[in-house]
């Protein structure tokens, strides 16, 4: 389980000086892939323990961005996907866990699913098809909610 907590550097440096210096230049980098999942004007979330989100994982060695966000889909919500539809951009964070600062950076893919059936992983608190605006209240994160505008967007100009 981890704390996630929006740390900026100029905050950072201007209220812990020295000890985050040490910090900074040992933070765990990673790399995420996920995507938004669109199936009939309804967006797909799934709840962990202490939000709801988009699907997403781990970048696996010589695997490419767009590979990870498939296979992370499929592994948590059952979900085969074809090529996105669009690259919906990346989100950076950063969080303490078990005493370590991550600096996690996740890039999210627009993906249009022919159905609404979901197998969810064990670990996961259940999910949702939900329309934008509902959406949007529920997630949690800014990072998230920017993502979803991005996706919404791009569905209203391909109606346009």
């Amino acid at each position: 389980m981890h704390t996630r907590y929006n740390i900026e550097p100029p905050f950072i440096f201007n209220y812990f000086n020295n000890i985050t210096l040490l910090f900074y230049n040992n933070l765990m980098k990673l790399t995420s892939s996920g995507g938004v999942i669109v199936f009939e004007n309804r967006v797909l979330l799934i709840k962990r323990e202490r939000a709801w989100v988009f699907p997403k994982g781990k970048v696996k060695e010589n695997e490419s961005l767009v590979e990870t966000a498939k296979r992370e889909i499929l592994e948590e919500v059952g979900i085969k996907v074809n090529e996105p539809d669009c690259e919906l951009g990346t989100t950076r964070y950063r969080y303490f866990e078990n005493g370590e600062i991550f600096d996690k950076t996740v890039h999210y893919f627009l993906f249009f699913s022919e159905t609404d059936e979901v197998k969810l992983e064990k670990g996961f608190l259940g999910y949702g098809w939900f329309y934008f605006d509902e959406a949007k209240k529920i997630l949690a994160f800014k990072n998230d909610k920017k993502i979803l505008k991005k996706a919404a967007k791009f569905i209203l100009d391909l109606r346009a």
